[in-house]
């Protein structure tokens, strides 16, 4: 089993299509494995409706999307509020490490 976390960090650069392309590519190559994709998680430092947030949603919703057909390959929802990341808000502190642990 493979757990796939990534980071909002590429969302923010607007390679968005290129994360998707990379997702689809690794799970259809590697059929054999139970791969289990974790959510991008929301960027608490800015403010909801900025464009990276919605890009995080949309990245999310099209990574559910594309996941379904496949069998080896689950999307595991990210449900963090913003106490279990820094102040900064971009990273998460130990409590949301232990909560999604």
């Amino acid at each position: 089993m493979v757990v796939v976390w990534g980071g909002s960090k590429d969302v923010g650069k607007n390679e968005t299509k290129q994360g998707i392309n990379w997702i689809q590519s690794f799970v259809e190559t590697n059929k054999h494995t139970n791969i289990i994709l974790m959510e991008v998680p929301h960027r608490y430092y800015l403010i909801q409706d900025s464009c990276v947030n919605k890009e995080v949603e949309k990245l999310n919703s099209i990574t559910r999307k594309h996941m379904k057909v496949h069998e080896n390959a689950e999307v595991m929802k990210v449900n963090l509020d913003r106490r279990a990341f820094t102040k900064h808000g971009q990273h998460m502190n130990a409590m949301g490490k232990e909560m999604m642990a």
